[in-house]
């Protein structure tokens, strides 16, 4: 959000990409991620762009923010 200048407060669409192993995480977590991020839509898939970001054992994920 602070990269993207956005408040805490505002709603946005949330894309989320990687691996298989991190792809299934988002997807049994996406009702979690969505209210806890303020996600006005939520998306999981394979290749996406955006920022690199490191979760779980290793694993890399990329997440794009933007305003909804």
């Amino acid at each position: 959000r602070r990269d993207a200048g956005l408040d805490v407060t505002d709603r946005i669409v949330l894309t989320i990409g990687g691996s298989a192993a991190v792809l299934a995480a988002a997807q049994a977590h996406d009702d979690l991620i969505a209210k806890e991020t303020l996600a006005t839509s939520y998306s999981v898939a394979g290749e996406a762009a955006g920022g690199l970001v490191t979760v779980g054992d290793g694993e890399t994920a990329t997440v794009t923010v933007s305003r909804a």
